[in-house]
């Protein structure tokens, strides 16, 4: 008997042993639950925490009986303590059932401000690391825009730059004044002579005067007479309908060819050979080469850095529309916020507070350029 009473204290303490561990993991399951929850999932916690420890009393608890009455008589009053507990927080959750929805609601606005708030700086940091590097790109750009003036300041690239100029100006007069109603005729009358295979070397002067009539022209001997022959058999194949013109255009056209023909391109050609003389000349000194192919390398430079702050300067539109939306979805959770608070608690929040928040990422740096 000495040892049937020894062996059930034996499976009486260790069912002793095997509660009390598996009620406090339940214990610390539940603290781990609720921490960082908001108060609406206390009572689901609860519930569980009950329902746990309830059953492992229930498949334990009938070994301790008679041995451990004391122990036993406890673990219940806990067990029906933390039951009243339960029933407590599940009533004052249901009379509050409408502020605890609120004060969840309330909670998940905090987070939602945090994140578009945490956003907005993000964005911020980007947009000041875009700016200053918008400032070296200035600061660079400033430097070979001087470096080009420093060049233009040099008496040869003066002299390169205003031959180039009326270089500029001849072409226009020719293309505009001289030759504006031909251009059309001209190429109409190339195709056609390249389909019907006729004189290769009436094609091949066209071709040039097509793609560079000054310089064509200037090439040319004193009359144009290539030109002339060009003309010649065009002015043909306008008159036997070869070429189609409307009557207006055939007009303008026949018009200008005679004017050509008799001589209307002569001081042009005079002074596109005089200006093509120059700037060989200027070209041929090997200080004017340098400067011009420094100054070229500059100009490519200064396009690339160019485009390269157009290129941030779209980065920082995007980012500022960006931080726009999310300043815009902050104040709306910061509306609701404030709504929520009042209807349910009557209390208002602080102004300076609320301005603060509303503040932050309205804030502009200054402009770079």
């Amino acid at each position: 008997m000495a040892g049937l009473a020894d062996h059930r204290r034996l499976r009486a303490a260790t069912a002793l042993n095997r509660i009390c561990k598996a009620t406090a993991s339940d214990c610390e399951d539940f603290f781990a639950s609720v921490k960082g929850n908001p108060l609406s999932k206390l009572d689901s916690c609860l519930t569980r925490l009950c329902e746990r420890v309830s059953a492992n009393y229930n498949e334990s608890g009938r070994l301790i009986v008679g041995i451990y009455g004391s122990e036993n008589s406890l673990l219940r009053m806990e067990i029906e303590s933390l039951q009243q507990v339960k029933n407590q927080v599940s009533s004052f959750q249901s009379r509050n059932r409408e502020i605890m929805k609120s004060r969840a609601l309330i909670e998940e606005l905090v987070t939602s401000l945090a994140e578009h708030r945490a956003s907005i700086n993000l964005l911020n940091a980007s947009r000041i690391q875009i700016e200053n590097e918008i400032h070296e790109l200035n600061q660079g750009i400033r430097f070979v825009e001087q470096a080009i003036s420093g060049i233009e300041a040099k008496p040869e690239i003066a002299s390169f730059d205003t031959n180039q100029g009326e270089l500029k100006r001849l072409r226009q007069e020719l293309l505009n004044q001289k030759m504006s109603r031909l251009r059309s005729p001209l190429s109409r009358f190339l195709s056609l002579s390249r389909g019907a295979q006729k004189v290769p070397e009436t094609v091949a002067i066209l071709s040039k005067y097509m793609r560079a009539p000054l310089t064509s022209l200037a090439r040319e001997t004193d009359g144009y007479p290539k030109l002339k022959e060009v003309l010649l058999a065009l002015q043909e194949a306008i008159e036997t309908g070869q070429v189609n013109l409307n009557k207006k255009k055939t007009v303008k056209s026949l018009e200008r060819i005679r004017l050509i023909l008799d001589g209307s391109l002569l001081s042009l050609q005079k002074d596109a050979k005089r200006a093509f003389e120059a700037r060989n000349g200027l070209l041929g000194s090997q200080t004017a080469k340098q400067l011009q192919s420094r100054r070229l390398h500059l100009r490519l430079e200064h396009n690339r850095l160019a485009d390269f702050r157009k290129l941030l300067e779209g980065k920082i539109t995007r980012i500022l529309e960006e931080a726009s939306s999310e300043h815009t979805q902050l104040a709306a959770c910061l509306g609701r916020m404030e709504t929520l608070v009042s209807d349910n608690f009557n209390k208002t929040m602080p102004s300076d507070l609320k301005d603060g928040i509303l503040l932050l990422g309205t804030e502009r740096a200054p402009d770079l350029r």
